[in-house]
């Protein structure tokens, strides 16, 4: 479970980011909702640790209580712009309920080769990402309803349909569906709840520690989430 969310987590704004990262603000962000096929629900929430002209730094927090013992994990990665425009990862950490410090994760850990991959949603321009619009649609979510561009990406049998409105910023994204009839990880619906300001982060880079035992089974879900 725990590294689909990091890699859902990952995506939900890098297909937003084909402007400036000043149009950003610390502490700024959304609450989502995500139901999975095979394990227990949970909020998603992502918000700006840090806003610079050449780089920004996204933290998520994901919080599943509905389990024998409630999941609390943080998460946070650096991408900036390459020199043509697109994005890349700079760093990457992680950070459980019982950690001190934070730690460093690889980029090998959002590689799933089996789907959706992360560099699917590393769009360019906007043009890039006008490829993947299925059309503007009306969209009732549980915070309301809202006008929608509609986008669709396929890979290996897995299609990702997810929707973006300029009513629900900083992130935009109001829902995601993912369905695969072989991958059961990889049928989950993702709906946004609110909108977040004045967020802290809680994890600090300058602490983060390198990637012990205890870091690699959460990467690898070994914990018992059902």
């Amino acid at each position: 479970m725990i590294k689909v969310i990091i890699f859902i987590c990952i995506l939900l704004p890098v297909n937003l980011f084909a402007q400036g990262f000043d149009i950003y603000k610390k502490g700024e962000g959304a609450k989502y909702y995500m139901k999975m096929q095979n394990n227990p629900d949970a909020e998603i929430s992502i918000y700006f640790a840090e806003v610079k002209k050449e780089n920004i730094s996204i933290e998520f927090f994901i919080y599943a209580q509905n389990t024998l013992i409630p999941i609390k994990l943080y998460q946070q990665f650096l991408l900036a712009k390459k020199a043509d425009g697109s994005l890349m990862m700079k760093e990457s950490y992680i950070q459980g309920p019982d950690e001190k410090f934070p730690q460093r994760m690889s980029p090998e850990t959002f590689t799933n080769h089996n789907g959706i991959e992360l560099n699917d949603f590393f769009f360019s321009d906007e043009k890039k990402l006008k490829t993947s619009l299925v059309g503007n649609e009306d969209l009732q979510i549980v915070a309301g309803k809202t006008k929608t561009q509609h986008y669709r990406k396929i890979n290996n049998g897995q299609h990702i349909d997810f929707w973006v409105s300029d009513d629900s910023k900083p992130l935009g994204l109001v829902k995601l569906i993912s369905k695969n009839e072989k991958v059961a990880e990889q049928n989950y619906t993702i709906e946004l709840q609110a909108i977040l300001k004045n967020v802290s982060a809680t994890i600090n880079p300058k602490n983060a520690k390198p990637l012990d035992k205890n870091g690699k089974k959460l990467l690898n879900g070994i914990q018992t989430f059902k």
